[in-house]
């Protein structure tokens, strides 16, 4: 649906269910739009108000990027982001959209793709996270509008029903056609894809107005159109776990993140993926001493 935020009621949990990825509306308002905003340039500038560091970026504060940027958990780094998680809509749509009767943060990234940065190739959330089960999603927020020529997220629909693929076109970044789209004719992965599937696949443009938001299935097959405009385009991706979210050794993941902190926890194969590195975001007023420990 577009417009305004609501919860996904059944008919959006089956449509969820059967093209991998939901359009939730609008969920922040003004005020909360430009404190995000805010945070967003700070961490990116390398100032942390919380005096903790983000998990881990991919270059270095305060230079100009020219070409996607990351942060993994921004949200060590910075309160208003943090705010984020608290939102209700946040939490009970995981729930609804993953069937659990808890949803926790698997971690979140905090994203700007520059003006005239290319594409960001064809890939699947869970081919880095094969260290758990495939049944995560994850909540994309616009923080400036986004239509295709700006970078907008791409998604196939129905490919997380296709299964994991040990392809990505994640690191080819130049290929991208003059409209904005994602250039499919050389991708592998689509080819491995669509063979697997017995049919040629469709994408959809998921256009947001500032504050919107989408969600995705970790195993859906997507990617980010190139940036053809002047101005940067800003975004959030909040990634959640389900209530059965255990950790699974020996993959090519196991220097993951949330292993690394899991391990650091005393965890072990087989543990949740619980604790205070991964807080409960549903359900709402969960106890403290409920999310602390494997």
């Amino acid at each position: 649906m577009n417009g305004e935020a609501s919860l996904p009621d059944e008919k959006d949990v089956r449509f969820f269910e059967e093209k991998g990825y939901w359009r939730a509306g609008r969920w922040l308002g003004d005020a909360e739009l430009e404190a995000l905003r805010r945070a967003h340039g700070e961490v990116l500038a390398g100032r942390y108000e919380t005096g903790r560091a983000p998990y881990a970026l991919d270059w270095n504060p305060g230079e100009a990027p020219h070409a996607l940027c990351t942060v993994d958990n921004s949200h060590w780094a910075s309160r208003a982001i943090r705010q984020l998680f608290d939102n209700p809509l946040l939490g009970e749509s995981a729930a609804r959209l993953m069937r659990t009767p808890e949803v926790r943060l698997w971690q979140d990234q905090l994203f700007e793709q520059p003006g005239q940065a290319p594409a960001v190739g064809w890939r699947q959330n869970a081919l880095a996270w094969r260290c758990t089960i495939f049944n995560l999603v994850s909540a994309w927020v616009a923080l400036d509008d986004v239509a295709q020529e700006q970078g907008c997220l791409q998604v196939v629909p129905g490919s997380h029903r296709w299964g994991l693929f040990e392809e990505s076109d994640f690191s080819d970044a130049s290929r991208y056609a003059p409209s904005g789209l994602l250039e499919e004719s050389g991708s592998t992965l689509k080819r491995q894809a669509e063979a697997r599937a017995g049919r040629e696949w469709s994408v959809v443009s998921c256009e947001l107005k500032a504050g919107e938001v989408v969600f995705s299935h970790c195993l859906a097959i997507q990617g980010f159109s190139a940036n053809l405009g002047d101005r940067s385009r800003r975004s959030l991706a909040v990634h959640l776990q389900p209530a059965h979210a255990y950790y699974v050794p020996g993959t090519a993941d196991d220097g993951h993140m949330n292993v690394v902190l899991l391990r650091q926890s005393g965890g072990h194969a087989g543990d949740l993926f619980r604790g205070e590195a991964w807080p409960v975001l549903f359900p709402r007023g969960t106890p403290k001493s409920q999310t602390a420990g494997t």
